[in-house]
């Protein structure tokens, strides 16, 4: 129900009644003025239902048939939101006066909910209305009458499909337009309304092309490069001459030459040009080239054009016989064709070759030639230290004298195999340390060793020794050292195998200067033992029927070994300790290789049993071998 002013329906009865509730009574439940409980905006006193917040004074009207939205005391006035035109409809055709409207929310008596009647007065005139082809009136309201001809095609209004469109009437032919230039392909199809795609002519020369028509123009083209001169045009579907449909040639008998011919900047002058610089003319302009693959337009000499040589082996230099023309061919070509051999890259114009003298086939450096070949006396090495003797160069054997031989810095003195090779080399050597090379080249490196070069003749080479007060404390091989491991300088002792393969001659020197001097025999099975057991083969003690007699050659040694004490040699382990002895006991005394006691002339090695193992010698002991 509608409420009057100062009052307000809710639908709040449990009856169903819409009850009043005075504003007086809203505006004054709370303390400080009317409240707004929808939170609309809107307080209790004007607004008609404070508990709905579409419904206040600033809603819009809404065509609902119930509700007064605006608090307006009205529902659905013609000011709705949603409130329809209707147009005046007096000859109730359903077409109404677009001159006459109204608006509403439910519809009026005598409107219509459509326009567009050109006369209300008249049931039969509205749109749509069919026309006659003898009356003047203007029934369908499309502004014609249906006799009129409008177009002058001799069709009247009534009767044509479009009389606003002269080639649009009943039995028209159309043609097909492929390429859409107004001419059409002579295939007729009889329509009154123009079909798509189709024009009233079929007059096209080539239905594909929309620039080939009778219309085209067509210019002199002389050299045939689609571009024709600009004088003398044709106009038709085809010419019998060679003609082109665009002009502006400014060379008609060069056909590289055109409106649409590209230069390229050519900035080194070499007849390619640069790519990325470009002008588009018929003329040609002054700095630009007709060609633009140059690689390089800074550089004259490099183009499409240039010449290169495969450079196999990738010395620098190219094969004469294998050329190439390219801006760029790739790392394995170069500009020179000088290369002699382009399998071998040591073989080329800077190649060294360098003297040989002395035709050792080492050359040297003091005298050189660059060259792809080697010139006659020259030679690929430079690494001969002394070109005018044959033996000098690197790679030869080295000898036992004071050339450098094999050209390494150091002389031949440092290959001698032993003392006496040195003595040999040089007679006027004295004792001291050298280097020494006992198993040769491949073998273990050359090392120091003391050589004495005075006593009985020189060229003696020490392999063992112990200094006086050496202790043998901890001692379990009298032999089982390495002589290139000892320190000839600054060892007490050092008990090394005999490093010789095949010495002639042993000598025995104590500290006081006594001396014993032994010559090997091959033939002799005591000395055979000796040499074994100096050298590493350790033979076990046995019969003493041989015997190996001491050449006793100085002053304070022993006289004589006794009747047995000379007759054996031995090297043997006592209680885990190998040491060597002479004598048929294996205990004598008083001889230069003694495993007894030790007499007071005695030369030899102390007892070295399990009973006096940390005894010390007194006096020392140096063998040689030469």
């Amino acid at each position: 129900m509608r409420t009057g002013h100062g009052s307000v329906h809710r639908p709040y009865g449990g009856d169903g009644v819409r009850r009043m509730i005075p504003w007086l009574f809203l505006a004054t439940i709370a303390c400080g003025g009317p409240l707004d409980d929808d939170g609309d905006g809107f307080t209790a006193d004007i607004d008609c239902n404070d508990q709905d917040p579409a419904i206040n004074p600033g809603a819009q009207e809404l065509c609902d048939g119930e509700v007064d939205e605006n608090c307006d005391g009205q529902i659905d006035e013609s000011t709705a939101a949603d409130a329809a035109i209707w147009y005046t409809d007096v000859d109730l055709d359903g077409y109404g006066d677009d001159a006459s409207t109204t608006q509403a929310c439910d519809r009026p008596a005598g409107v219509a909910s459509v326009g567009g009647d050109c006369n209300d007065a008249d049931p039969r005139i509205r749109p749509g209305a069919p026309e006659l082809c003898d009356d003047p009136t203007d029934y369908n309201c499309d502004g014609s009458v249906a006799f009129d001809d409008l177009d002058g095609d001799g069709v009247p209004a009534c009767l044509d499909c479009n009389d606003a469109d002269a080639a649009e009437k009943p039995g028209a032919l159309w043609f097909p337009d492929g390429d859409g230039d107004g001419y059409g392909f002579p295939t007729a199809t009889i329509a009154c309304a123009r079909p798509e795609g189709h024009v009233d002519n079929p007059d096209d020369c080539d239905d594909s092309d929309p620039e080939l028509n009778p219309l085209t123009r067509w210019w002199p083209d002389e050299d045939g490069d689609g571009y024709g001169a600009t004088v003398d045009p044709t106009i038709g579907c085809a010419t019998d001459v060679p003609m082109a449909r665009v002009s502006g040639d400014c060379d008609d008998t060069q056909p590289g030459l055109n409106p649409a011919t590209v230069w390229y900047a050519d900035a080194d002058r070499d007849g390619w040009g640069d790519e990325s610089v470009t002008l588009v003319q018929c003329a040609p302009p002054a700095g630009y080239s007709l060609s633009g693959e140059d690689c390089d337009d800074t550089q004259f000499w490099l183009n499409p054009r240039t010449v290169w040589f495969l450079d196999a082996d990738g010395d620098g230099d190219g094969d004469p016989a294998q050329l190439l023309r390219a801006c760029d061919p790739g790392p394995t070509y170069v500009r020179n064709n000088t290369d002699c051999d382009d399998t071998d890259s040591l073989l080329n114009t800077r190649t060294a070759w360098y003297a040989d003298g002395d035709g050792d086939g080492h050359g040297t450096v003091a005298l050189q030639v660059r060259s792809c070949r080697a010139p006659g006396g020259f030679v690929a090495s430079a690494d001969d230290c002394d070109d005018s003797d044959a033996t000098v160069h690197v790679g030869a054997t080295e000898q036992c004298d004071d050339v450098d031989h094999d050209c390494d810095g150091d002389h031949g003195l440092a290959d001698c195999e032993d003392c006496s090779a040195l003595l040999a080399a040089d007679a006027s050597r004295s004792d001291g340390i050298y280097t020494i090379d006992p198993d040769g080249e491949g073998g273990t490196d050359p090392f120091e060793a003391f050589c004495d070069m005075s006593t009985d003749g020189g060229g003696w080479t020490r392999f063992w020794w112990y200094d006086a007060g050496t202790t043998f404390k901890g001692v379990k091989d009298v032999l089982g050292g390495d002589l290139s491991s000892c320190d000839s300088r600054r060892d007490a002792r050092c008990f090394a195998a005999l490093p010789a393969s095949a010495p002639s001659e042993l000598l025995v020197v104590d500290d006081l200067g006594a001396y014993a001097r032994w010559s090997f025999d091959s033939g002799n099975t005591t000395s055979t033992r000796v040499l074994d057991a100096l050298t590493g083969a350790w033979p076990d003690a046995g019969s003493c029927e041989d015997a190996w007699d001491p050449d006793l050659a100085s002053p304070g040694a022993p006289a004589s070994c006794g009747d047995a004490g000379c007759s054996c040699f031995a090297y043997e382990s006592r209680d885990g300790v190998w040491s060597f002895a002479l004598g048929a006991d294996l205990a004598s005394t008083g001889t230069a290789f003694s495993a007894g006691g030790g007499g007071a002339g005695a030369l030899g090695v102390d007892a070295l049993d399990s009973s006096d193992r940390g005894h010390s010698e007194k006096r020392g002991l140096e063998i040689y071998w030469r």
